[in-house]
């Protein structure tokens, strides 16, 4: 009997080190006439205050505004009966900071809240059914203080696109699990199912874990994670609100047939006239921030050392794992509207086993250096991206120095035309080009035969940059047009329109085309995307979503190096469609829910490939399946393909962060069906009909921070080959896991001290990999009667963690 067997953390290693070894080839001061104007820009702010507690004359505080538009109290002869609603309303609210020729500054400012009778103008369109909220007005009071120069405007409100989910830095920083990384929330999402317990790699609605792009600061990310459970790639501190898009996202992101991950850069600065930091020593790592004024401008540095193979090391000896990353970003107003930005980052990731004499080592590097211009209502700048990236399988291993090897460099321009209205229309235009080159260093010889209907003649020309040494197993998946090809570019145009037909309707459309050239081949692909909201009441609101993506098909993890080779030609192709309403409920609470359908074709999908390959490596196919396993185990067969459905709803029950109890619940029912390209049936392994999330956060008494989250799904769809390749399929038990964390942090004279403690898996759970079951003696397709199945766990991976900080 032959096991179809998942690809489990213990196996994660191996598989990704074969795996490389075959995919490898002058500011001006602000004067008195400067206007800024405070505007509200997260759908949040207003929804909790008409039955604000303020009194009717109003009430008058002074707070700082920092760069990012977020707001905090800093009144110390505030009457403390106020404190708490005053709090609440900053919390929710969002300003446009005031300017320097064009560069955001913070200040210090009053604030007005003052209590209007219902208007039958309205300030808000969806407002119309409910008493006019308070109106906040400002009056700068300059650091200098040699003139006071009043700014004054009504507040409006942006909304935002129901589809996403916004999370706040602040509060993810202190979620349960996640060890200070608010990355880390995409796994507590909606419609997002974990590859495996403690791996940074997740399915959402379907979609592989190279299917959902990651976004930081408009460049996206080739890895989002540092190997194992280490931290996000990303310091903290330099990472502003996060948006999640489970389906159809902007036209100005796209080559992905998953979800959208995005986040700004945060803006750290509470007063650009000081210099600021925080250091951070945990038991993993130590990282640090500092930002200081410089030349005109700003700049923001950040770093991080990980060492965690010292506490890997007391339970496992043999495995040993670092890791480092570092940002940084400066900012330069050149004159009147127009500023120079740098974004630089990178990442390392050294990961190895002395048993095995296996080893991993990814890196990247990214550096953006860009103009932006902004006039009255226009925005328009570009830029130029340039990148090094690098995956490497141990080279211990093989008799080659460079064996196992991929690199690439990049360089990628842009340019964007951004234009808003008051009237809520909006466009954007934009296009992009990605060109990249790179070395494979192989470790197999070509392949005999032609892939996918190739000329036979084609596949024997071998580039000279290409080293083959030793043979793997992943040769029967070798495409030489794909695989061998030293440059690839990729060229996109996008167009996003936005506008307002009715008052209570909103009209989001999109289009994006692109290009990929890989030698001498050519993909297109066209994405139309539309997104209609109606606002039927001031609390509810209603959205359908459908779009068209394409993504190459390429390496089936996020992987630095190999996100952008393609392994075949033809693209991946999704339809992605939802449904949603939205309300807004009472105590600053929301309720969401979704309804999608996403139909995917000629998609890659990592069981059916893990399933071959043992299938291949067993080599005697007289008694493995004769013909069939052997058809199936010829070389340059290409990877196996499938088309699958992936519908079902998703539940979100949200508290905002300024209550002191806070947090969320998400909940996913999903089915899901796929056919491969071999015509057999079968359900794919994301299928886990039941996925929860808990998040609660408390702040009992000032100071103190307590969280919990709890995780439960259904099991997978484990899969068990007979002897003529016939699939049974029996899901694995459920899993369940708690995190937890406590923090308290008090002011000193010089800044802030904070401690934390966390345990990742308390329950010290153990997570299902596979199963076995003995076949009946007269038909080895089906399991003997009364055979009791049994099941393979994998370790209790936890992960207890205790740090000390200090911002200053």
């Amino acid at each position: 009997m032959t096991e179809g067997r998942l690809l489990a953390s213990a196996r994660l290693i191996s598989w990704i080190s074969a795996w490389c070894g075959y995919v490898f080839q002058i500011a001006t001061p602000v004067t008195a006439q400067t206007v800024v104007e405070p505007e509200v820009v997260h759908l949040e702010v207003l929804t909790g205050l008409p039955n604000t507690s303020i009194p009717r004359q109003g009430l008058t505080v002074v707070v700082r505004v920092s760069v990012d538009g977020t707001a905090r109290l800093d009144d110390p002869d505030l009457d403390p009966a106020w404190v708490s609603e005053v709090e609440r309303a900053l919390g929710n609210s969002r300003f446009k900071p005031a300017t320097k020729d064009g560069i955001p500054t913070a200040s210090r400012v009053s604030v007005n809240f003052r209590v209007v009778e219902p208007a039958t103008e309205r300030l808000i369109d969806r407002s119309a059914s409910r008493p006019r909220p308070p109106v906040a007005s400002k009056r700068e009071k300059g650091e200098n203080r040699r003139e006071e120069a009043v700014y004054g405007a009504t507040a409006r409100i942006a909304r935002s696109r129901p589809d996403l989910r916004r999370l706040e830095a602040d509060e993810l920083r202190d979620l349960p699990g996640a060890f200070g990384d608010p990355f880390r929330s995409l796994e507590a999402m909606p419609g997002v199912t974990p590859y495996t317990n403690a791996l940074p790699y997740v399915y959402v609605r379907g979609a592989p874990p190279a299917g959902t792009l990651y976004i930081y600061d408009d460049i996206a990310l080739p890895a989002l994670f540092h190997l194992g459970l280490g931290p996000a790639v990303i310091h903290p501190a330099m990472i502003g609100p996060i948006v999640f898009y489970s389906g159809v996202g902007p036209a100005r992101y796209g080559r992905r047939t998953g979800g959208l991950l995005t986040s700004a850069s945060r803006d750290v600065a509470a007063d650009a006239r000081e210099t600021l930091g925080e250091i951070e020593l945990r038991a993993i790592d130590f990282m640090g921030m500092v930002h200081t004024p410089l030349g005109g401008g700003s700049v923001t540095a950040a770093g991080r050392y990980g060492y965690p193979g010292l506490i890997l090391s007391l339970v496992s000896p043999e495995i040993e794992l670092a890791y480092w990353d570092y940002q940084l970003r400066f900012r330069h107003a050149i004159n009147n509207g127009l500023r120079a930005e740098l974004v630089w980052f990178g990442s390392y990731d050294s990961l190895s086993t002395q048993r095995d004499t296996e080893g991993l080592l990814l890196t990247f590097h990214r550096l953006e250096l860009r103009l932006v211009r902004e006039r009255r209502q226009w925005e328009y700048g570009t830029a130029l991206l340039f990148g090094y990236e690098e995956s490497k399988s141990d080279a211990s291993a093989y008799q080659d120095s460079e064996a196992g090897v991929i690199w690439s460099g990049r360089v990628g321009p842009r340019v964007w035309l951004d234009w808003k209205d008051a009237k809520a229309t909006h466009l954007r235009l934009g296009a992009d080009m990605i060109g990249i080159i790179g070395r494979i260093t192989r470790n197999e010889p070509p392949p005999s035969i032609a892939p996918r209907g190739i000329p036979v003649k084609e596949t024997s020309r071998v580039p000279s940059y290409v080293t083959r040494t030793v043979t793997v197993n992943f040769e029967q998946f070798n495409n030489p047009l794909y695989t061998w090809v030293a440059s690839r570019n990729t060229t996109g145009l996008y167009g996003e329109l936005g506008f307002r037909p009715a008052p209570s309707w909103d009209v989001d459309l999109g289009l994006r085309g692109d290009l990929w050239l890989t030698g001498h081949r050519s993909e297109v692909g066209v994405d139309p995307r539309l997104l209609v909201t109606h606002y039927p009441l001031a609390i509810l609101d209603l959205h359908l979503a459908v779009g068209l993506v394409h993504q190459p098909a390429v390496f089936l993890l996020p992987i630095p190096g190999v996100a952008d080779v393609a392994l075949d030609r033809g693209l991946q192709e999704a339809v992605q469609s939802e449904f949603g309403v939205g309300f807004d409920l009472w105590k600053e609470a929301r309720f969401e829910a979704q309804m999608f359908l996403h139909y995917y074709t000629d998609l890659l999908f990592p069981e059916l490939a893990i399933e071959r390959l043992n299938q291949c490596s067993v080599g005697d196919f007289s008694t493995n399946g004769g013909d069939a396993a052997s058809n199936l185990c010829q070389t340059g067969q290409g990877f196996p393909r499938a088309t699958a459905f992936a519908y079902g709803a998703e539940f979100f029950l949200r508290r905002s962060v300024a209550r002191s109890l806070s947090g969320w619940l998400s909940y996913t029912l999903t089915w899901s069906d796929a056919k491969s390209e071999q015509g057999f049936s079968f359900t794919p392994v994301f299928d886990m009909r039941h996925v929860a999330n808990l998040v609660l956060q408390y702040r009992p008494v000032p100071g103190w921070r307590l969280g919990v989250r709890l995780h439960a799904r259904s099991g997978k769809m484990a899969t068990i080959l007979t002897d003529d390749l016939y699939r049974l399929e029996r899901r694995l038990p459920g899993f369940f896991r708690a995190d937890i964390q406590g923090s308290y942090g008090w002011n000193t004279s010089w800044g802030r001290v904070r401690v934390t403690a966390e345990w990742f898996n308390l329950t010290l759970a153990r997570e299902a990999r596979s199963i076995s079951c003995g076949l009946d003696i007269t038909d080895q397709n089906r399991p003997a009667p009364g055979e009791t199945c049994s099941v393979e766990y994998g370790p209790a991976l936890f992960f207890p963690n205790v740090g000390v900080g200090a911002e200053f």
